[in-house]
């Protein structure tokens, strides 16, 4: 008689993930997530998009079933997963702890629970497979890995993007109103029309406050939203990265690096998803501005570029500034950290005025440097903003004349300024942008430092059905440096402890007494020579499924 496994959905997921040729089994999986019982649904289909599977949750009746991409995961009624391999007169059904069968289509619909996974192996997660094949370098960390977290929000900033649609659409109503009064309700006398006007121009408002509000309460939760899930994807990062790469760097360049995680979130999520719908608008409003007057709308086009050329001009600079200043933050983050850690060694060496002094000399360092990138930036705003000011003085004095001429009318002209106000807005927004994109380059390099690096090798497979370590511990011919051109801390060792055994390992500081037990934990793989374990060699085995029976008292 089978006996059904503990975990029945996790191992259902292992097996969907091996008809993939994916290494995968349940135990490995139950460490690696640190699984306590079973994963529901919501889980299963997280655990699919760790492993590298772009996965989705479909509803739908059993004939749709037939028609999706076999095999899929399908919950059944009492929330078990199940394995569908065919959709026909019968279904070809496995479910954990058992061989897959053909049941009647009828006998399946009456546990179907009319929902059921897609999944199949990424892009990203073929190209990384075929890269580690062929030992060709892993493709590097940009602005892709916030699209897939963004992505699977689509349908909600859709609806900011139709809110903002909509807003727009208000925005070139007002001007229009405006010139309504002063060209036909103010030369009539209508006060009946005015009445009217000024009605339709609170619904519009009302509306357009109620519409923004509703706009900005989506795209905070959805923002948020994306805030948790990449936090959590860095975090699971680094938390697979070897030793090696935290012995490398201080914990102050970490956490700062870290933090430019919602530096690039803000910037993808808030001015840049909403940018470009501005100004495909401000070519609308300009052709209405075109329709009103010609040569005001000439005046306007040519001071565009001056919006756009200072910011243009000024980016090189001002990305330099921006990656001196994060560098010295870190720097003087590192400082922080490594302060707090060692602060019984400063106070028992009495070095604390030094310690004040050197602070507030990288204080000084990092207040120039912030100083400089916020005044560069500061003159390009105003720059910008004086440009602007001109434009508003040079078209009040055309339009004068055109109006003094019988070419336009005075409502025109206080639409055509109003127009003029909505063109020039996104102009000047984009040219801010663009400095918020320097920001974004240099908060992707940041980032990079830590996704670029390597994880630890992991054996998702590896483990299963190994009898618990006995203690049996072996080092053959066994090299060390904690530097790729390092001095070795251990050099060609070789020694044998049988199971049970206790020994103690003595010598000077820096001997590599430590080294050992951290070799053996797989905390470092050996530079040469190989580690054994019960007669596992330990760099081919799950690192989780190691540890987890090492005990080590520091």
């Amino acid at each position: 008689m089978t006996t059904a496994p503990l975990r029945p959905n996790l191992t259902m997921l292992a097996a969907l993930a091996t008809l993939h040729e994916r290494r995968a089994d349940a135990e490995a999986l139950a460490r690696r997530w640190d699984v306590a019982h079973d994963l529901d649904p919501d889980r299963v289909l997280w655990g699919l998009q760790d492993l590298g599977f772009t996965a989705k949750r479909v509803s739908g009746t059993l004939s749709a079933l037939a028609n999706a991409p076999l095999p899929v995961l399908a919950p059944t009624t009492s929330g078990e997963m199940v394995l569908v391999g065919r959709v026909s007169d019968t279904v070809l059904v496995q479910r954990a702890g058992a061989k897959a069968v053909a049941v009647s289509a009828a006998e399946f619909a009456a546990d179907f629970a009319g929902a059921w996974i897609e999944a199949s192996p990424s892009v990203a997660s073929v190209t990384a497979t075929a890269d580690a094949a062929s030992g060709a370098a892993a493709s590097q960390f940009n602005v892709g890995w916030f699209w897939q977290a963004i992505g699977k929000y689509k349908a909600e900033l859709a609806q900011v993007l139709l809110a903002s649609f909509f807003v727009q659409i208000f925005a070139l109503v007002t001007p229009l109103a405006f010139q309504v009064v002063i060209d036909k309700v103010l030369t009539h006398r209508s006060q009946s029309t005015l009445v009217v006007m000024l009605v339709a121009l609170a619904g519009v408002a009302l509306f357009e406050a109620v519409l923004s509000g509703l706009r900005h309460y989506l795209l905070t939760h959805t923002t948020q939203r994306v805030d948790v899930e990449l936090g959590a994807r860095l975090f699971q990062h680094l938390m697979r990265l070897p030793m090696s790469f935290f012995q490398s760097r201080r914990a102050g360049d970490i956490i700062a690096a870290t933090r430019e995680l919602e530096t690039a979130r803000n910037f993808l999520t808030g001015q840049a998803l909403t940018a470009w719908l501005d100004l495909v608008f401000a070519l609308v409003f300009l052709a209405v501005m075109f329709y009103y007057s010609p040569l005001l709308t000439l005046i306007v086009v040519v001071f565009l570029p001056i919006f756009f050329g200072a910011s243009y001009i000024v980016s090189p600079l001002l990305r330099k500034k921006l990656e001196d200043k994060f560098a010295l933050g870190a720097d003087n983050q590192a400082f922080l950290v490594e302060t707090v850690g060692a602060m019984e060694t400063l106070k028992s060496q009495a070095v604390e005025a030094s310690w004040q002094r050197r602070w507030e000399e990288r204080l000084v360092r990092f207040a120039v440097s912030s100083f400089e990138s916020g005044h560069t930036g500061n003159w390009t705003n105003q720059l910008t903003n004086l440009a602007s000011k001109a434009l508003t003085v040079i078209l009040l004095g055309v339009g004068a004349m055109q109006v003094i001429d019988g070419n336009l009318t005075v409502g025109g002209l206080i639409a055509f300024n109003m127009l003029s106000g909505r063109v020039n807005a996104p102009i000047i927004k984009l040219s801010t942008l663009w400095q918020e994109v320097q920001q974004m380059r240099v908060a992707i390099k940041r980032l990079a430092t830590i996704m670029d690096a390597t994880p630890e090798p992991g054996f998702a497979s590896d483990g299963a059905g190994r009898r618990p370590l006995q203690g049996q511990v072996s080092f053959d011919r066994v090299s060390f440096a904690y530097q790729a051109n390092g001095v070795q801390v251990l050099s060609d060792v070789s020694f044998s402890v049988p199971a049970g055994e206790v020994i103690g390992v003595v010598g000077v500081s820096g001997a590599g007494k430590t080294t050992l037990i951290r070799l053996l934990q797989r905390l470092y793989i050996a530079t040469s020579g190989r580690v054994f374990i019960d007669g596992i060699d330990l760099a081919t085995v799950d690192a989780t499924w190691l540890r987890r029976q090492i005990g080590v008292v520091s």
